[in-house]
């Protein structure tokens, strides 16, 4: 169990702080790549004094907020709690003709881990709308903590807020340097050296130019209907929507390549422990999850295999991908281009936001400032449907390209579920056309 450790300057890191630390410091100054804002859009009777109120006290119940960083002349990377009241909050007003895009941009800026305040908002007050600005350094959280601030943040607004967690970031960093948390990492270790023992092949991606680093988005959606059909076949099977995408998604990318070993990006929410649930901080792990889609081979079969090493992986996740990578032989060039996210973390899309009696509140869509990986596959259940984000970098795509991408993967969906006892290479999820070129 992970306790409350006696209070001191400097705390322990955990290894996915430490990892972002070194390549933060490494990237230098003006990079933004690890930047994680949020935009939202508050229509309705907002009292603005009392939403800058609730971010003070967002930054005072969340210690991770205003946490700060150094390496110790032992070349340790600590982190040391300081006292609330860091964060500043911008104000200003907005007009018909402002450039909000331009406005937004400015917002997201370079992190001193030093010195900095790890959360920032800015708030802007147009004649009808508010939108709130946030953004927080990866270091200090991840995708599931932005949903938590956030929901957090309507809470205390309301006055609704309930306890705060017992147990801080700094808390579990110092666990991971225990017994029971070695033991955890050592057996990851021997797990992940045999799932590379064999040396992985690169994947070639059918791409339309050169990396840039620059993101973009584009947004689609399974319809309803389709979804119903498909959450009645992951009954029968006994598969989650995430292990259904996951066996479309490499499926996809497995005939597109023409290659059987396909290895995927997925983010793990490393939040085993009970104790960690609500707590703000940088707990996600990417695991390299490598399956191999032989043409011969059932589709059933493929089905259990996909099944049977996501529920491995997913118990294997101490080991950091730096690590993996090192076993794999991965000297520099990154183990996979593609990475695929399912957001399972029910009650913080905007639909379930509530900022007050007659408030609309909507999520404004950041276009992102850099990309890691070529694609991202991100999908989400709403009510109406399941929604995917393809990130993407702008260079090595065009749009057209990621339309294409789309059209594969919706095909690749379509026969999963409706084909029976057919081998993986009888799949169709090419045209004609396409299988030529």
């Amino acid at each position: 169990h992970i306790k409350r450790t006696e209070d001191k300057e400097w705390y322990a890191t955990t290894s996915e702080q430490q990892q972002i630390y070194i390549e933060h410091e490494r990237a230098g100054k003006g990079n933004i790549n690890y930047n994680m804002p949020a935009f939202l859009e508050l229509r309705g009777n907002i009292d603005v004094e009392k939403l800058e109120e609730s971010i003070l006290r967002l930054e005072e119940r969340h210690e991770i907020l205003r946490t700060v960083y150094r390496m110790n002349e032992r070349g340790e990377i600590e982190q040391k709690i300081r006292e609330s009241g860091q964060v500043r909050i911008e104000r200003r007003r907005i007009g018909k003709d402002d450039d909000l895009k331009k406005i937004e941009r400015s917002f997201v800026r370079w992190f001193d881990l030093e010195r900095d305040s790890m959360l920032r908002a800015m708030i802007l007050e147009g004649e009808e709308e508010v939108i709130l600005c946030i953004d927080i350094h990866h270091i200090a959280g991840d995708g599931v903590s932005v949903s938590l601030l956030i929901k957090d943040l309507s809470e205390i607004y309301q006055g609704k807020a309930g306890e705060k967690p017992e147990i801080r970031y700094a808390d579990y960093a110092e666990w991971q340097k225990g017994e029971e948390y070695g033991r955890r990492r050592k057996e990851a270790e021997e797990y992940w050296k045999g799932i590379y023992e064999e040396p992985a092949e690169e994947m070639e991606l059918v791409s339309s130019g050169g990396k840039t680093g620059e993101g973009r988005n584009k947004y689609y959606r399974i319809e309803s209907e389709k979804r119903n059909a498909i959450e009645e076949y992951c009954r029968k099977k006994g598969l989650t929507a995430f292990m259904f995408y996951y066996e479309a998604l490499s499926l996809m990318l497995s005939k597109v390549s023409g290659q059987e070993d396909v290895i995927i990006g997925i983010a793990e929410a490393g939040r085993k422990e009970k104790e960690i649930e609500n707590v703000i901080g940088m707990f996600v792990n990417t695991l390299a999850l490598r399956i191999k889609a032989e043409s011969g081979e059932n589709k059933e079969e493929y089905e259990k295999k996909v099944k049977q090493t996501i529920t491995e992986a997913f118990t294997k996740d101490e080991c950091p991908l730096k690590e993996v990578a090192g076993y794999a032989g991965s000297t520099g060039k990154p183990l996979f281009e593609v990475m695929y996210v399912w957001q399972n973390v029910s009650g913080v899309g905007t639909e379930y936001l509530n900022f007050g009696e007659g408030v609309e509140v909507s999520q404004i869509v950041n276009e992102t400032g850099g990309v890691k990986f070529g694609l991202t596959f991100e999908g989400s259940r709403r009510i109406d449907g399941d929604i995917f984000r393809i990130e993407y970098d702008g260079g090595q795509f065009n749009d057209e390209f990621i339309d294409r991408y789309w059209k594969w993967f919706e095909r690749t969906v379509e026969e999963v579920v409706s084909r029976e006892g057919v081998k993986l290479g009888e799949l169709k999820l090419l045209t004609g056309e396409e299988e030529k070129e």
